[in-house]
């Protein structure tokens, strides 16, 4: 706050005050320090992305997504905001949003595992267990070191009562990586 004193308009200064707030359980002053950031400078994005965060976890999904909606207009290759929407959109279980949401960071970022693991957690979430299984591997293929799609693989390999390739698979992971504190 005394920062802000002397400088009044320093988003970033009023973006770490926000996530003290948030920090400390005040989520209106946060959302409050926020809004005042954004009238500042209105195209700041992580401004944007920050309170779009606070909105959906206070309990503003609707609003939460509208916002985000806006910075993937504005910011289509920006995988981070993608992410926050599809989360957004999971929570207010619009499955078939996410799962579009998820298809377009597949799409438009193949080189990373998000997208795939997204798509996977859906078409789990909906029952295809085949479809989420090979998007969870392909997670793996594209970054092996990610827990995210080998935990969900093994759940699924256990659900399916398949204990024997959960092993083997966890077996290989730690052959090709002896540190892997996931697989071990």
């Amino acid at each position: 706050r005394a920062v802000l004193r002397d400088q009044p308009n320093a988003v970033p200064v009023m973006r770490a005050l926000a996530r003290a707030h948030a920090q400390n359980k005040e989520p209106s002053l946060a959302e409050e320090t926020l809004r005042n950031a954004l009238q500042i400078n209105s195209k700041d994005a992580d401004a944007k992305l920050d309170l779009a965060q606070l909105l959906a976890q206070s309990g503003k999904p609707e609003q939460a997504r509208s916002l985000l909606e806006q910075l993937v207009e504005e910011l289509p290759d920006n995988v981070n905001v993608r992410a926050a929407l599809f989360r957004v959109q999971a929570t207010q279980k619009d499955l078939r949003a996410a799962l579009a949401t998820a298809a377009d960071i597949k799409q438009s970022h193949p080189d990373i595992a998000l997208g795939y693991y997204l798509v996977g957690t859906i078409e789990e979430a909906s029952k295809h267990l085949d479809i989420a299984a090979d998007n969870y591997e392909h997670a793996l293929r594209v970054q092996p070191k990610t827990p995210e799609p080998l935990t969900a693989l093994i759940r699924l390999d256990v659900a399916r009562k398949q204990n024997k390739q959960a092993l083997e698979r966890l077996d290989k992971v730690i052959a090709a990586d002896a540190d892997n504190a996931v697989a071990r």
